[in-house]
């Protein structure tokens, strides 16, 4: 059974261990790309939270806001999505990477819109390869 209810869940637990350093940490206009991508999604959910390791639930930038502390290792962003459903299991996630620098209330709204509650999940596809973009998606209970 589908349910109107969808909170936002901002991916930031991972290692960055190509880049070497905190991607949700990287500066935007002032404020750091885990908190631009909060704004987005505030913008059009009642209720927005951040994923994030076990280690990093403390870090200033995501101690600010609402958490879902990852209950899964080494599974890369499922993990977190996995520790959402787990937690608030009957609601919608919509999911997008803390590193999505085009994140915009527009995508956000656009995404929304098109959600198929009868699917398993609603994903942009990429315009090149044809693949579901996963990172950026509304996720269904089930």
């Amino acid at each position: 059974m589908a349910t109107d209810v969808t909170w936002g869940l901002v991916l930031a637990g991972g290692q960055s261990r190509r880049m070497g350093h905190d991607k949700a940490l990287l500066q935007r206009d002032g404020k750091s790309q885990l908190s631009h991508a909060v704004d987005v999604l505030e913008s059009a959910l009642p209720n927005v939270f951040v994923s994030a390791r076990g280690d990093q639930r403390d870090e200033p930038e995501r101690a600010q806001f609402q958490q879902v502390v990852d209950r899964y290792q080494d599974m890369g962003p499922v993990a977190g999505i996995l520790s959402a459903m787990d937690e608030y299991p009957e609601v919608n996630w919509l999911v997008v990477a803390c590193d999505l620098p085009g994140i915009t209330t527009d995508i956000v709204s656009v995404l929304l819109k098109q959600r198929d509650p009868t699917a398993a999940a609603t994903a942009f596809r990429d315009p090149v390869s044809e693949l579901p973009e996963p990172l950026c998606a509304v996720y269904e209970p089930r």
